[in-house]
């Protein structure tokens, strides 16, 4: 019985979260530099730049994630992390983060990959941006190269 409650309870909250990505974008993203070179065990800071468009609903916290991906798309490496603010709308949030060539993973071959950017509500719901280029998967935005 507490099983099927906690079902019943959560099928607005997957609804929801399935909802996300439909209607106008929830913030204008910014990513700098739009080129970076990569060694393996150094990092590149990135500049991150986020205005909020609009105000969610109560007691969601987006959530940015940072993937590099290949020529098919397929994801390589992926870095999610917390927002170093609230999210209001008006109000920017800019930081800087950094991106590892880790010498404990697997090396990337030398090459050309895109890094791409979003926010998601930790649920699997993620939101439309805009200001990021071109979308390359759902709501998922190419920033560099």
């Amino acid at each position: 019985m507490r099983a099927l409650l906690r079902s019943l309870l959560l099928l607005p909250c997957l609804a929801l979260s399935a909802c996300r990505g439909a209607g106008e974008p929830v913030a204008e993203l910014t990513v700098t530099p739009a080129s970076l070179e990569l060694e393996l065990g150094s990092f590149v800071e990135l500049g991150l730049r986020i205005v909020p468009l609009t105000d969610l609903e109560a007691g969601v916290a987006p959530q940015v994630f940072l993937h590099l991906v290949d020529e098919p798309g397929s994801v390589l490496r992926t870095f999610d992390h917390r927002l170093p603010g609230e999210f209001r709308k008006g109000q920017e949030i800019a930081y800087r983060v950094r991106i590892h060539q880790s010498a404990v993973a697997e090396p990337l071959a030398p090459g050309r990959y895109t890094l791409t950017a979003g926010l998601h509500d930790g649920a699997g719901g993620r939101f439309p941006l805009q200001g990021a280029s071109v979308e390359v998967a759902r709501l998922e935005y190419a920033v560099a190269t």
